[in-house]
C-alpha cells in the first residue's frame, strides 16, 4: 500500500485507508474521500512531500 503522494504512474485507484489528524481525515470524508471510493492521479508530486 502506498501513500498517494508515492504514487508514480497516473491512472485510477481506490482508496484503501484514510490516516491522519482527526481534523484531515473528517474534511477528506466530506469531499468523499473514503475506503472504497475510486479516485484518478491526473498528476504526479514532484517529490515525496507532495
Amino acid at each position: 500500500m502506498k501513500a498517494l503522494s508515492e504514487l508514480k504512474e497516473r491512472g485510477k485507484y481506490i482508496i484503501v485507508q484514510v490516516i491522519g489528524e482527526t481534523r484531515l481525515v473528517k474534511h477528506l470524508a466530506e469531499i468523499g474521500m473514503i475506503a472504497g471510493k475510486n479516485v484518478t492521479v491526473i498528476s504526479l508530486a514532484t517529490d515525496s512531500s507532495g
